[in-house]
């Protein structure tokens, strides 16, 4: 009898026990989750600001290569026939079944479309629902770089966490709701009138 009742003491224990250490891996889970998915953001967010960067670097260093003004500008659909310059807010309509980004090309008639005759520097793939690229200069899309690496659009790119208003899209939607359209982190990509390009984080 007693045999039976210290086995049955021992199981309890081995239930409580168990119990505990469910409870100490629900709470870690609770805490590691929300900032494994803040470092998904911040590295996204460092990804893009730095393509950004790349991109604005490369588009001044062609047009002193070269002695030609070169451009850099969104396209809706970076696998269409025939590029042509968007908004650099259509980056963010991830819900398009077009993959979005930029390019750098040399458009000479300034049509803001890329001519077979036109040499093409670089296509930038943009898509992505967790990060957000906002321009400052609304109304010019389109970046020039002249040939002594000076341009007249100046401005500055913001790289940042996805917020949740009617223009730009939600998370994912197996991300914790607790975090959800929190702004971890963002970094400023500026662009100056002698074409400089400077990076800084938030």
């Amino acid at each position: 009898m007693r045999k039976n009742l210290s086995q049955s003491t021992q199981r309890a224990f081995t239930l409580i026990e168990l119990l505990i250490v469910i409870a100490i891996l629900a709470i870690v889970a609770m805490i590691a989750v929300p900032n494994y998915y803040e470092m998904i953001a911040r590295q996204e967010i460092s990804k893009f600001a730095l393509q950004l960067k790349s991109s604005l670097n490369l588009t001044r260093k062609m047009a002193f290569i070269t002695g030609r003004p070169i451009t850099m500008c969104p396209v809706d659909d970076v696998n269409a026939t025939r590029l042509t310059c968007s908004r650099w807010e259509n980056l963010n309509a991830t819900a398009s079944a077009t993959t979005t980004g930029w390019i750098i090309f040399h458009n000479k008639d300034n049509d803001r479309m890329r001519d077979d005759d036109e040499k093409l520097y670089r296509i930038v793939n943009f898509q992505s629902n967790k990060t957000a690229i906002a321009w400052t200069r609304r109304n010019t899309a389109k970046i020039k770089i002249l040939p002594r690496g000076a341009t007249g659009t100046t401005g500055t790119f913001r790289v940042h966490t996805q917020q949740a208003d009617s223009t730009l899209p939600d998370w994912d939607k197996d991300s914790p709701p607790a975090i959800q359209h929190e702004d971890f982190n963002e970094v400023r990509v500026a662009l100056t009138s002698l074409g400089k390009v400077t990076l800084r984080r938030q």
